[in-house]
């Protein structure tokens, strides 16, 4: 069991945490490992490469779209960044759909946590078309401390740099797909929860909701006062360190007129798979759905 220890110091140091740990159940830890014990292989994810005609419209019917985004699972980059788009099948571009983009914790990566997302429910969860899942990976060096910031010192600034450009990502995905701008949604788990708390509330202006799982920073704004009341959901484990930190943040949050979801897995560690066994993604995304930007 790997552990990535994550302390929230008042006034502006944050310091980032996650850990592989299984279920008290044991079922799969939070690498999954496929069911004959071989390791993980990241490999290119199955996907349509080639895209469908594009619907030019007849002289009587509607104009012709531009959109020409194939559902599946697809494996793009970036500006050196790797990121996984998960297009459910039944999607169209007839119709507005919504985005989740989720963040892994330290230690981790975007394969890995693109292939546990799926292992626990939130491939299913996004179809027949009920949204768009994006995996990033970070762009920083560093692997078991402000992964997401790109220096160990938890510099703001450039952690909302990161984020501007993950929103670069979203807005060229926008380009081939057709994405509903009042729902984009960020999750974001252990370190990527730290993310989301402070560059994801930094641009209330682009995200319709927040979710943090295993990960809470107490009472405050932790990266300064959003622009707007954004709905923020906390999921976290009784038995995780940052239980208490989540129920202060939710309770932060509420008092200053956000609206907010708090979910407390009983016997759960700090573990994203026990969580979304407790509460799985399809809830998580119902309540995201609720709250348009």
């Amino acid at each position: 069991m790997r552990r990535w220890i994550c302390v929230l110091v008042p006034a502006v140091l944050l310091a980032c945490s996650g850990e592989a740990s299984s279920p008290s159940d044991g079922a799969a830890a939070d690498h999954v490992v496929p069911a004959d014990g071989s390791p993980v292989v990241d490999a290119p994810l199955p996907g349509g490469e080639t895209a469908p005609p594009r619907d030019l419209g007849t002289p009587d019917g509607p104009p012709a779209t531009s959109y020409d985004g194939v559902p599946g699972e697809l494996t793009k980059t970036a500006a050196g960044r790797t990121y996984r788009l998960l297009v459910p099948a039944g999607y169209t571009h007839a119709a507005p759909i919504p985005l989740v983009v989720a963040f892994h914790g330290a230690g981790d990566d975007g394969a890995n946590f693109y292939a546990v997302c799926k292992y626990v429910g939130w491939a299913a969860a996004a179809a027949p078309a009920s949204f768009i899942l994006l995996v990033p990976d970070t762009k920083s060096p560093y692997k078991d401390f402000a992964v997401w910031s790109g220096n160990p010192m938890n510099d703001f600034p450039q952690m909302k740099q990161e984020m501007a450009e993950i929103i670069a990502i979203i807005d060229e995905t926008a380009k081939h797909y057709n994405v509903d701008k009042k729902q984009i949604h960020a999750l974001g788990f252990s370190d990527g929860g730290l993310f989301v708390a402070v560059a994801g509330m930094a641009r209330a202006d682009y995200f319709a909701s927040l979710a943090v799982a295993g990960y809470g920073w107490g009472g405050s704004y932790p990266g300064g006062t959003p622009s707007r009341k954004i709905a923020v959901q906390l999921v976290v484990g009784s038995n995780d360190q940052f239980a208490s930190y989540a129920q202060s943040s939710e309770a932060f949050l509420k008092s200053n007129g956000h609206p907010t979801r708090i979910q407390v897995a009983s016997g759960v560690g700090h573990s994203f798979i026990g969580l979304m066994q407790a509460y799985p993604p399809g809830g998580v995304f119902a309540w995201m759905k609720q709250h348009p930007l």
